[in-house]
């Protein structure tokens, strides 16, 4: 029995052992469940605090902008209740983008304007006076670590990123330069740069709202990076988010590669190299351009970096770019350009200057086009025989084949050998690289005997003369006449030339450039196409055929075949500056994910029509085919020509009232004409000519929804832009969609509003055609509602549109066009040459269009970049050679440019009104503008106000 009892006992034990183990277990799982809960709801509880405090700081930083001086004063209060905020929310939830967002915008804001009284906004008022002693400097600055958390946390912040000399002083004198430090705003530049790079992590690079973070800090970084303590911040930064975030912003960084600072400099050469290791494709064309014509350390780094592991692909881009140059601008068009070039000084008599166009031309008839390797050593020559013909091709001629390199330096020359060599085995190498192609020898046989005729008559003419005995001076009855005779040949080739260049409508590729012709499987990316972690689409060969669109630039239409099997149409633009055209399509490409993404526009289904913008040069480039798409000139030319109404019916009616030549007569009679042309003509020939193309009711409806939308929204963007020359070569019309797509954007910024002659005075362009084809409504349906819409949308995202326009226009590149408003005349080419001829001109260039043809032509209005003035200007900018008177009257149209925009983004930009327009106001004003008779009255009439 007692027996029997124990071992029930020892039973009931181990069950009640094994109980206990289970319940343990039930127990910490439980209490496992129970911390992950708690633990989630803290996170989400930390989560919604950290945003409470960012909407806190929101309303703290509206407050401060309401100021009138904003941002150079506002209450102090209100900007340290911001920071206060936006820093709890950090403290709250160290993930929170939009509260690191928010702290480094306010930051960037205060550090932009050099805002002073950072002591009241960060620090306590009450700081010790200069008198005091050391022991109340370091009770200060212990009670300021120790008043709040917040405070804590903020002062610890600004303690880490002082300079580490300053940080480890004695305590009485680090208080006092803590003081002084937060007075510069160099600490604003430190903590903005600081929280751009902490957002970008957090946001990820390949994310679109990383565009304005990565421009903000763009403009940090050239302003303020040779500072010791910004140079800390950017590198760690640098190294703290992916080499992918550059990507986006490739053009504006290579744009400073020339900047002053060597500091800035060296960080350039670094991340640009970088870039190169990881994406070699989508660095190669950018660099191989501005090699072209930015020489310096910084170019030849990244070059030769790049052919160190990508020599092929380096050579491929150089020799497609080179080839493209002179597909776009052949030696007809290059020598007609130069002759009206140089015989404009001739007239001036300015001797010297004339023969330094005429002397390029000559220069490139005597040496081909380019690089000649007719004496290139075999391959298995010894190192001092390469060495010699380096030395000897190098500084005479084009050297993106081999690089620029110190060859009295060991390890450079080592490198130069091995590019050299690597020539031979390239698919490029010939015996002559850049020959004469077939067409260059026809021009040579045709006309070089002629023109060398000229050239010896001129240099006869400016060698010095023997001056008679008792004469003060040498004659010049002998020189004049050799000038004479010298540019009667000039003007007859070019008048020659001239005759033949409108019969040249499309030229066989192996003719024009036969290394083109021959290329086939590069490796080179399709123009425009490279995307970082996506398959690459190469070039496999070219267009046999290349087609001369008819305008006055004469572009071409290629086609480039890709390796995915699809043929890649392009517009070949030469004498055209398109490194603002990139700029602008970065823009808008901005400004469709701020519509995508905002809840007012999201549900609208509005984007602006954006295309690839490739340079080639400082004055040629490709530009993305448009397809399906005719110019608004075309399409009411190709209506009234079927209606049997004339094209300049409404210009003769003004020229009549007028009296002679429209753009001639007084404003009052100008005005006067116009009302009367819009009077006796109905002006709905876009109306008319989209309801026969559609090919249904409700297809037409669509299309004319399409068509009022875009209107509206382009209508905003270039408001703000201030984009002007909206002529009707400017404008395209889709075909299928009835959407409006703008082109040509050379005038930026208003450059139209203050021009000498004929400044456009309308904030878009919004004639009696465009809103006779929006329907019954006009603009007070669709139209307005887009309008609102869209400036609602910019003006609730007026920092990151701001921080845009900031890079656009402190872009070396682009900035002189800034200055440039006098010395170009406004309208089409072909206005500008004989305005009497506008509309005949304009007809018979829409007769000759083939359906292929009108997809995109663009009549540019600028004029050729390669001429002396224009690229003086751009190089020297890039440069950094202005004088500074330059560099003050450059940074004042830059600042009046801003200030510009941020007006428009207020609704300040009224005279009238010094309060701030709500939206409706102000686009009701600005409709108002837009198609005012007296605005409209006083443009030049190739830009047919009358349509």
């Amino acid at each position: 029995m007692v027996r029997y009892c124990h071992a029930k006992t020892v039973k009931i034990d181990q069950g009640l052992g094994v109980a206990n183990v289970e319940m343990e277990n039930m127990i910490e799982d439980i209490q496992t469940e129970l911390e992950g809960t708690i633990g989630s709801a803290q996170a989400s509880l930390s989560g919604w605090l950290s945003k409470v405090h960012v909407c806190m700081g929101r309303w703290a930083y509206d407050s401060a902008k309401k100021s009138l001086d904003w941002p150079h004063e506002c209450d102090p209060r209100d900007i340290k209740q911001a920071l206060d905020s936006f820093q709890a929310a950090i403290i709250s939830c160290p993930t929170n983008y939009k509260a690191w967002y928010s702290i480094a915008s306010l930051h960037y804001t205060l550090a932009s304007n050099n805002s002073s009284g950072c002591t009241s906004c960060i620090v306590e008022l009450s700081s010790p006076s200069d008198q005091a002693s050391d022991q109340e400097w370091v009770e200060w600055l212990e009670a300021l670590q120790q008043n709040s958390s917040t405070n804590a946390n903020w002062v610890e912040h600004l303690l880490s990123s002082m300079p580490e000399g300053d940080v480890d002083q004695a305590p009485a004198t680090k208080a006092k330069r803590f003081k002084q430090y937060t007075q510069s705003h160099i600490a604003h530049v430190v903590l903005a740069i600081r929280g751009f790079f902490k957002s970008i992590q957090l946001v990820g690079s390949s994310r679109r709202e990383s565009t304005d973070l990565i421009l903000r800090l763009l403009t940090l970084w050239f302003r303020h990076g040779s500072s010791s303590q910004a140079m800390h911040a950017l590198a760690e930064g640098f190294h703290s988010v992916p080499v992918d975030t550059w990507l986006s912003v490739m053009p504006q960084i290579i744009a400073r590669a020339h900047t002053r600072s060597e500091t800035v400099r060296a960080q350039i050469t670094e991340l640009l190299s970088r870039i190169g290791a990881q994406h070699p494709q989508a660095v190669v064309w950018p660099l191989s351009v501005a090699s072209k014509t930015q020489t310096g350390k910084v170019m030849d780094a990244v070059m030769n970096s790049l052919r160190h592991h990508s020599g092929e692909l380096v050579q491929q881009a150089s020799m497609v770019a080179h080839e493209l140059v002179r597909v776009a601008i052949l030696w007809e068009e290059q020598w007609t350009s130069k002759i009206h070039e140089a015989h404009a000084f001739y007239m001036k008599g300015d001797e010297a200057a004339m023969m330094v166009p005429l002397a390029q031309m000559h220069s490139l008839m005597r040496n081909g086009s380019g690089l000649q390797f007719n004496t290139m050593p075999p391959p298995d020559a010894t190192d001092e025989t390469w060495l010699v013909w380096m030395k000897d091709c190098m500084p005479a001629y084009d050297t993106h084949f081999l690089g620029r390199w110190d060859l009295n330096d060991e390890s450079e020359t080592a490198q130069a050998l091995v590019v050299a060599r690597g020539l031979h085995s390239c698919e490029l190498n010939e015996k002559a690289v850049y020959g004469l192609t077939s067409h260059e020898k026809r021009f040579m046989t045709r006309w070089g005997g002629a023109l060398m005729d000229a050239h010896r008559k001129c240099d006869k003419a400016a060698k010095p003369r023997a001056r008679p005995p008792g004469q003060p001076h040498a004659p010049r009855a002998g020189r004049n006449k050799e000038l004479h005779a010298a540019w009667q040949c000039y003007i007859r080739v070019c008048q020659a030339i001239e005759t033949e260049l409108p019969k040249m409508k499309e030229h066989s590729l192996p003719n024009i450039s036969s290394r083109l012709a021959r290329a086939s499987h590069l490796q080179l990316a399709m123009p425009g196409t490279y995307k970082a972690h996506q398959p690459i689409v190469s070039i496999e060969s070219f267009g046999e055929m290349v087609r001369v669109i008819l305008s006055k630039q004469r572009p071409r239409r290629i086609v480039i075949r890709g390796s995915d099997g699809d043929e890649h149409p392009f517009l070949l633009k030469g004498n055209e500056d398109l490194r603002q055209d990139e700029r602008v399509m970065q823009l808008l490409g901005l400004a469709n994910t701020l519509l995508e993404r905002s809840s007012i526009s999201a549900h609208m289904d509005i984007e602006t029509a954006r295309y690839s913008v490739i340079p080639l040069s400082p004055n040629c480039g490709l530009v993305e085919w448009v397809p399906n798409c005719d110019t608004l000139e075309a399409v009411i030319i190709q209506h009234r020509r079927w209606a049997g109404v004339s094209p300049q019916k409404e210009l003769k009616l003004m020229n009549e009232v007028v009296r002679g030549d429209y753009d001639s007569g007084s404003a009052q009679l100008k005005l006067k004409a116009l009302k009367h042309a819009l009077t006796e003509c109905e002006g709905n020939d876009l109306e008319r000519w989209l309801w026969l193309r559609a090919p249904t009711t409700e297809e037409w409806l669509k299309q004319r929804w399409r068509f009022t939308r875009s209107m509206g929204v382009m209508s905003m963007l270039g408001y703000v832009l201030g984009l002007g020359d909206r002529h009707p070569s400017n404008l395209l019309i889709h075909r299928s969609t009835g959407k409006l797509v703008h082109i040509d954007f050379g005038d930026c910024f208003e450059v139209a509003m203050r021009r000498d002659r004929f400044p456009e005075g309308v904030p878009f362009r919004l004639t009696r055609m465009l809103v006779n084809a929006m329907g019954a409504s006009k603009v007070e349906g669709p139209f307005r509602i887009t309008c609102e819409s869209v400036l609602r949308v910019l003006r609730d995202n007026q920092d990151p549109i701001s921080a845009m326009m900031e890079a656009f226009v402190y872009d070396p590149l682009i900035a002189w066009r800034l200055l440039n408003t006098k010395t170009r005349s406004p309208g089409p080419p072909s206005v500008e040459a004989k305005p009497d001829d506008a509309i005949p001109i304009l007809e018979s260039r829409a007769s000759n269009l083939t359906d292929d043809e009108r997809g995109f032509i663009s009549s540019s209005l600028r004029p050729a970049v390669g001429s002396q003035l224009h690229q003086s200007q751009s190089d020297s900018i890039g440069a950094g050679s202005q004088n500074s008177e330059e560099e003050e009257a450059r940074s004042s149209a830059q600042q009046e440019a801003i200030d510009r925009v941020r007006s428009k983004l207020t609704g300040k930009d009224f005279e009238p009104y010094k309060e701030s327009l709500d939206v409706p106001q102000q686009v009701d004003r600005l409709i108002e503008e837009a198609t005012s008779h007296a605005n409209l009255s006083k443009l030049f009439k190739g830009w047919c106000a009358f349509w």
